[in-house]
């Protein structure tokens, strides 16, 4: 029977990170007939069948809303005509309660299993690392399972599930498969992907496991039975364990971690973000930062903390577990994998640092979406330094601003990036960049100009801020040096050019009185029709003044002929004076 997965699984990181989600399958023809209505924990299964034996199941939500559809024959799936149905069964869980669990029953037999969620339970009989098969099952004729931890575990992982398929990581990630067409004998092109979660794995493991087989195209989960006097016990009691380890198959199926060192601590540290968010705790609730709180032996305990990694683990990038990279390989669990564990806790305590600094911005939503999206920008043996650029591009790519920008960057360890901004007189910007805190600022545009009023001429003078050690957003306005504006003052007399100055604004004009024969000067006039008297003008521009000339009356000649006259007649009389003095003696 081939399922239809809704869940955040292996084609999630392969083609759902922009956020589209395949539509569920649903019949083409109208031939389909309602014949089985079962209601269910989340909501309603409908059956469909036609006259073909070709049936569907339908699965809606509590409001109606289609959730996926399985195709069947009910020739192929049913017991004496009846096809294969999801039942929901009483069950008592790990804590003496009685709860309603979604089987699988079909032939007459039940089977701890979700086939609309493609989740499966297997018991591991205190092994490690086998293949699933039948006999592992938990099946029975009653429906009843006498494994508490078993059922625990089962529903945990249904809200993990959950918390991926409703949209938990910042996209609504229903209708993925894995698109593998030979898996497990099963040659159905698309076969969907499937999660086998391994009840008791391991002899008293204080432990969980999370990986991705791409044979089985499923995620494989292994939950430890712990020790009851140890430090943890049933690991599967844990939300944020489950989904720790869920997780993991989803990361390693884009990115397959090497597991040790650095790369390996940025797997766990992407495991605990979506194990904390899974769980469900609001981000000021101290449970939130905590992990493995609810599989802790000791009451208050847990794996790890997040807020407060002291015991043990690392905190800062300054101080890091010892990376073994000399001395250890994968196969040396002294050193944690190279601090794997120990390490995580830098990364994920950045995250909550960012959300101490602007809690309004660091929604649970905002923390999923951005940690989810990074993970194909990282590679096998990505470096820390790799996880902080990702990051930050990532961010960048979400569209995030430049104050929660640098309070990612302050927060791992990064130069906080400020905008330089250079601006004309006038306000407009000249030119603007993104620099490092600490460094100086470098204006690359053009020489700025401020246009030359009549009275002034401007030079540029440099900026009115300090252009070193910029340690946030500054905007610098271009400062001018003034100078009065020279203007050339032109005479003209009959048409021509009598005299030329060069004044400065504001200077009193002067005003010279030129001579020519026969005339009297009348003045300077603004304008050649002599209409407009020059008196007392200042210089405000470039200036032409024209010369008014009239001519003399007439007994003003003869006086001037007689003047000439006697002018010369006296002149004469003195020359001969010499002469007429020596002749006399």
């Amino acid at each position: 029977m081939k399922k239809i997965l809704r869940s955040m699984t292996v084609a999630a990181l392969a083609a759902g990170l922009a956020g589209c989600a395949a539509l569920p399958f649903f019949p083409r023809t109208s031939a389909f007939h309602l014949v089985q209505t079962d209601e269910v924990a989340y909501g309603k299964v409908l059956r469909y069948e036609n006259a073909d034996g070709e049936g569907y199941a339908l699965a809606l939500d509590s409001a109606g809303r289609p959730l996926s559809s399985t195709p069947y024959r009910a020739a192929e799936h049913s017991s004496e005509g009846s096809p294969a149905f999801v039942v929901e069964k009483e069950q008592t869980d790990y804590y003496g309660d009685r709860v309603s669990v979604t089987t699988d029953f079909e032939d007459g037999v039940y089977t701890l299993a979700d086939p609309l969620r493609n989740i499966y339970v297997y018991h591991a009989r205190n092994g490690t690392g086998q293949f699933p098969t039948d006999d592992m099952r938990y099946r029975n004729e009653t429906g009843v399972f006498d494994d508490p931890i078993a059922i625990t575990s089962y529903l945990n992982l249904i809200r993990v599930y959950d918390f991926y398929a409703n949209g938990g990581a910042g996209k609504p990630l229903r209708g993925v498969d894995g698109s593998h067409d030979e898996i497990a004998g099963n040659a159905e092109e698309n076969h969907e992907s499937l999660i086998y979660l391994f009840i008791h794995y391991g002899v008293n493991e204080q432990n969980a496991h999370g990986w991705f087989d791409k044979y089985y195209n499923a995620s494989m989960l292994g939950m430890g039975d712990g020790v009851a006097d140890g430090v943890l016990y049933k690991l599967g009691r844990a939300v944020d364990i489950m989904a720790h380890e869920y997780q993991h198959s989803i990361t390693h199926f884009s990115v397959d971690f090497v597991g040790r060192n650095e790369s390996g601590a940025i797997d766990e540290a992407i495991s605990d973000i979506f194990g904390a968010l899974a769980e469900g705790h609001d981000l000021t609730d101290e449970r939130f930062w905590q992990m493995g709180e609810d599989a802790a032996v000791k009451e208050g305990g847990y794996v790890r903390s997040i807020k407060d990694p002291s015991d043990g683990y690392a905190s800062s990038f300054d101080d890091p577990f010892p990376l073994c990279y000399e001395t250890h390989n994968h196969a040396n669990e002294n050193c944690d994998f190279g601090g794997i564990h120990y390490n995580s806790t830098i990364l994920t305590h950045a995250q909550y640092l960012m959300v101490q600094d602007m809690p309004e911005f660091f929604t649970k939503k905002r923390i999923g979406e951005l940690w989810f999206s990074l993970i194909p920008l990282l590679g096998e043996e990505a470096t820390f330094e790799d996880f902080k650029g990702a990051f930050v591009q990532t961010a960048e790519n979400l569209g995030y601003g430049q104050d929660a920008l640098n309070v990612i960057r302050r927060r791992l360890g990064l130069r906080e990036q400020f905008t330089v901004s250079f601006r004309n007189y006038d306000g407009s910007e000249l030119y603007s960049a993104e620099i490092g805190s600490g460094e100086d600022a470098v204006y690359r545009g053009e020489t700025p100009v401020m246009p030359a009023t009549e009275q002034y001429e401007y030079t540029f003078d440099g900026w009115d801020n300090p252009l070193g050690n910029i340690t946030q957003n500054t905007v610098f306005t271009a400062t001018y040096k003034s100078t009065l504006r020279s203007y050339p003052i032109k005479y003209y007399s009959r048409g021509l050019l009598y005299r030329e100055e060069t004044l400065s604004y504001g200077d009193e004009i002067p005003l010279p009185v030129p001579e020519r024969k026969g005339y009297t000067f009348g003045g300077w006039y603004l304008d050649d029709s002599l209409t407009e008297r020059a008196e007392g003008q200042t210089v405000n521009g470039e200036l032409h003044l024209y010369a008014k000339w009239e001519k003399a009356p007439a007994l003003s000649r003869t006086l001037v002929i007689i003047l000439s006259v006697c002018g010369a007649l006296l002149g004469v009389g003195l020359l001969s004076l010499p002469f007429l003095i020596k002749k006399r003696r």
